[in-house]
């Protein structure tokens, strides 16, 4: 078991700092980690902090006849230096529930407004060797409004996809991982839906 001795935090940004956590092992020796964080200080999971969501990922889709739509994003990503796909996301803020930002956060990077909100993942870390950041993760049965209401620094364009195709469109495209995994399971859940119907 290991016993925490301190924690130093390094930079003093707005969204995301970098903490520095010294731990002790039985045997006596010394560990040092270096980890990334949304929350303060006093916030942090390791100091036996409740599990509450920092941020939400939303799979949105709609229906058209028989067949079913998913909504990609395509963002500009800095560390990347490049496009990559993945799903709508994005910070729950101070006193908001998951599920209000999950609205919110589909109205403004794709302009949809939410007919149905299912939860299908409950505060899941996102890395939890670089971070303890915890993300929710819900689908969601849109509208499209034609209008997206991004903040200046964000650059999303849309990329509709017919269920059907989804997996073909993953595994030749770069996706954020948690969002081909999310996207993959909405399809497996369909298709066994489908099949249940026969």
């Amino acid at each position: 078991m290991k016993k925490l001795l301190k924690i130093v935090k390094e930079t003093d940004n707005k969204y995301l700092n970098l903490y520095h956590a010294i731990y002790q092992y039985e045997n006596g020796k010394v560990k040092e980690y270096e980890f990334a964080s949304r929350r303060n200080q006093e916030r942090l999971v390791l100091n036996n902090n409740k599990r509450r969501a920092d941020a939400v990922r939303i799979l949105p889709y709609y229906k058209k006849g028989d067949n079913i739509f998913v909504v990609f994003i395509k963002e500009f990503r800095s560390p990347l230096n490049r496009y990559i796909y993945s799903l709508p996301a994005g910070m729950v803020d101070e006193g908001e529930s998951s599920e209000s930002a999950a609205i919110r956060e589909t109205y403004e990077e794709i302009g949809g407004n939410v007919l149905k909100l299912e939860k299908v993942v409950e505060c899941a870390y996102s890395s939890a060797g670089l971070t303890d950041e915890n993300i929710t993760s819900f689908n969601a049965e849109i509208e499209l409004s034609g209008t997206q209401h991004l903040e200046e620094s964000e650059d999303i364009k849309l990329k509709i996809v017919k269920l059907d195709d989804v997996l073909d469109f993953i595994n030749n495209n770069e996706f954020c991982l948690p969002s081909a995994l999310q996207s993959q399971a909405f399809y497996y859940k369909h298709l066994n839906d489908k099949q249940k119907v026969k």
